[in-house]
């Protein structure tokens, strides 16, 4: 078989798992087919009447072999048959013994809000003479952003009986221990750290799905019982060593484990930190609001009052969600942009999305977020997030981005090796680093905060980071203004419905006007696009940025978003014919810049 272009059949396409993946394929063009227990035709009328290149076999772990040797007396040698199963060894024996082409495939995640696979691992088991629709699954996966792993079977059942197999077991017997010991519940969730919180969360996180899927995940592979009797006998040698209040046993025993580990226990201890903060920073804002509501309850006109607020939009619960940790460029901007009791209010969030996500779920009622830099053009997340809630920007704030080599205080220039910073920092700092630090170790971390924490872990390391750097007293500046250009700025959208406007206006000023708006074009033709620019320029509106997002509902499907140095809010006659030639269109707002 030598084709461009697979068609793809869902076997359990109606469970969470097969939509999700029919999701994807109709997303890049793929005829896709599925089939459920509550389809009308039968499994081999699925399998042999609709020319199905690729058979996916999304079931329960338990019946998945069962099905793969049903549906290999159907199909023709041609067809291709792909399990997506968390356990290996049995399904690719299975499909094996049909005799047909035949590969594996296990998605490492949950259905993910966004419906996209970014960032997320899947794991391929190659089988045999499948090379063409293997290599055409995993390229529709990496256009989705998914993170390719490959993997003997053996090998991955291994890897899973420690990775899902033992630490489901650890969650559910760590809960266990919990109910059996009789202990208030209420009172270990009050007497939590941030992180102990995280495994709380963890563990209820497990005990939230089903119950069979992860049943079937501990009954089903066959690696598991070796590494929980592994596991049992570890487990008793440090219970002894506890029972016996041996603590020069028990020292030994945790060194040898963190060794072990080597840079693995660092790397946890960094990048749990971020984590923790994001955490501690929700529980204090958590705590603040349910103080708030408390102080609420004792007024009898509550809910009048509640609404009132509502409509005077003053409400006493506002929250602004910006990107953390603290000390990152949107931090310090949103320091500089609102003022100090506004400021109080901020919730720091781990990526642009969640912010979003929470202004969504009405944890918070304003955003701040980076929209575009001087030298990496937009940010699409924001754009994105923006575009697909129409949401409304109040104002935007233009910071300069000046950043500085950062060290210990006791550290020297000739002392450091490794230079620690956000990818978009190190690309502006390129020519520094060059010509001052050509040997030394580039290591990318997520934001230049994360890079501010590596760096005060060791005194051969640096960091690339804002000049300011609020509430750090142990790090001294090496050098300044270390970009490639002075001219490196970088713009935040003030995003909310709320009409009060709280800005430090001691610390910015209005540099011009513009608006934003987004539209769809409905259908993809010809000269749809340049008529709505036709419009703008007879109009002389100047447009100052037009950027196309997708949709997620296929190629072609687009939103435009452009920004306009015009107000045209109250220019009627130019927003019918807007509406003429558009599918639909959204104000955003008409606002202030200002740096």
């Amino acid at each position: 078989m030598n084709k461009n272009n697979f068609s793809v059949g869902i076997i359990g396409g109606r469970g969470i798992m097969g939509k999700f993946f029919e999701s994807v394929f109709l997303r890049y063009g793929i005829k896709t087919f599925v089939w459920s227990r509550k389809s009308e035709e039968s499994l081999e009328s699925f399998c042999t009447t609709k020319n199905i290149d690729i058979i996916i076999v999304s079931v329960s772990i338990d019946v998945t072999e069962k099905i793969i040797a049903e549906i290999g007396t159907y199909i023709s040698d041609d067809q291709c048959i792909c399990d997506v199963t968390s356990v290996k060894i049995g399904p690719m024996d299975a499909m094996q013994k049909t005799g047909k082409p035949y590969f594996g495939m296990h998605p490492m995640f949950a259905p993910p809000l966004s419906g996209k696979m970014d960032g997320q691992n899947v794991i391929f088991c190659s089988g045999k003479n499948s090379a063409q629709q293997e290599a055409f699954i995993k390229n529709i996966f990496e256009k989705d952003n998914a993170c390719i792993l490959e993997s003997t079977a053996q090998e991955h059942d291994e890897i899973m009986s420690i990775v899902q197999g033992l630490s489901h077991f650890f969650d559910i017997t760590f809960v266990q221990t919990l109910r059996a010991r009789g202990l208030d519940l209420e009172k270990i969730f009050a007497s939590r750290s941030p992180a102990y919180a995280l495994k709380l969360m963890l563990s209820g996180r497990t005990l939230y799905q089903d119950s069979e899927l992860y049943g079937n995940i501990q009954i089903q592979n066959p690696q598991n019982i070796k590494t929980l009797e592994t596991f049992f006998i570890e487990a008793q040698k440090l219970f002894t060593t506890i029972k016996n209040k041996d603590l020069t046993g028990f020292n030994k025993i945790f060194h040898a484990q963190t060794k072990f580990l080597g840079k693995y226990a660092k790397r946890s201890q960094d990048e749990s930190d971020i984590i923790i903060d994001y955490l501690a920073n929700r529980i204090l804002s958590k705590q603040a609001l349910e103080s708030n509501n408390s102080n609420n309850s004792n007024n009898s006109n509550k809910l009048q009052n509640t609404l009132d607020n509502q409509k005077n939009n003053t409400i006493q619960n506002d929250f602004i969600g910006i990107l953390g940790p603290k000390n990152t460029f949107s931090y310090l901007a949103a320091y500089k942009f609102f003022t100090p009791k506004k400021f109080t209010n901020i919730r720091l969030y781990p990526t642009i999305s969640s912010i979003f996500s929470a202004y969504n779920k009405g944890e918070i009622s304003e955003i701040f977020v980076p929209v575009e830099n001087f030298l990496h053009g937009s940010v699409a997340e924001s754009l994105d997030g923006i575009c697909a809630g129409n949401l409304p920007i109040q104002a935007v704030y233009e910071m300069k981005i000046s950043p500085a080599l950062f060290v210990q205080k006791s550290a020297k220039k000739e002392d450091i090796t490794e230079i620690f910073s956000h990818s978009q920092a190190l690309a502006q700092c390129s020519n520094f680093i060059e010509i001052y630090y050509p040997n030394a170790i580039i290591t990318p971390t997520s934001s230049t905060a994360e890079a501010m924490r590596f760096m005060q872990k060791t005194m051969h390391s640096a960091a690339i980071a804002p000049e300011e750097q609020l509430e750090l007293s142990n790090v001294k500046i090496l050098y300044k203004d270390c970009a490639n250009t002075n001219e490196n700025a970088t713009r935040f959208a003030y995003i909310t419905d709320l009409k009060t406007q709280e800005f430090n206006m001691s610390a910015i000023h209005k540099k011009l006007q513009e608006g934003a708006l987004v539209f769809h074009l409905g259908k993809d033709a010809p000269g749809n696009l340049e008529s709505v620019l036709h419009l703008f320029a007879q109009n002389k509106i100047n447009l100052t940025k037009i950027e196309s997002r997708p949709t997620g509902k296929g190629f072609g499907e687009y939103l435009f978003f452009i920004t306009y140095e015009y107000q045209i809010a109250e220019k009627k006659d130019f927003l019918t014919e807007l509406e003429k030639i558009t599918s639909h269109y959204t104000l955003l707002g008409e606002y202030n810049i200002y740096q």
